[in-house]
């Protein structure tokens, strides 16, 4: 999404916040996001198979819920990373 594509904020518009979009746009927070997410489900995946599926656990319907936090925790992390690198990007490029 160019700068172009973002329409200004009116008085009509109470509650829209065009910095913090253009900010959002500017950073790519939403394809970091899909990368980050998708690399904490591969490893929590990993893990899964690796600590579940081939030590035999006994109930591995169990770990599936503490495979899916360990995703989402996982894919929070990456992604605040991936955020911090590309604003540090930035703001070099910007100096």
């Amino acid at each position: 999404m160019s700068d172009r594509d973002v329409e200004p904020a009116t008085d009509a518009e109470p509650g829209a916040r065009p910095g913090v979009a253009n900010l959002l746009d500017a950073l790519r927070v939403r394809g970091l996001a899909v990368q980050g997410f998708a690399g904490g489900a591969m490893v929590a995946v990993a893990v899964y198979f690796v600590f579940v599926v081939l030590k035999g656990a006994a109930n591995p319907l169990r770990y599936l819920v503490l495979g899916f936090v360990l995703a989402v925790a996982l894919g929070l992390f990456f992604t605040t990373v991936l955020v911090l690198v590309r604003t540090y990007r930035l703001v070099r490029r910007l100096d």
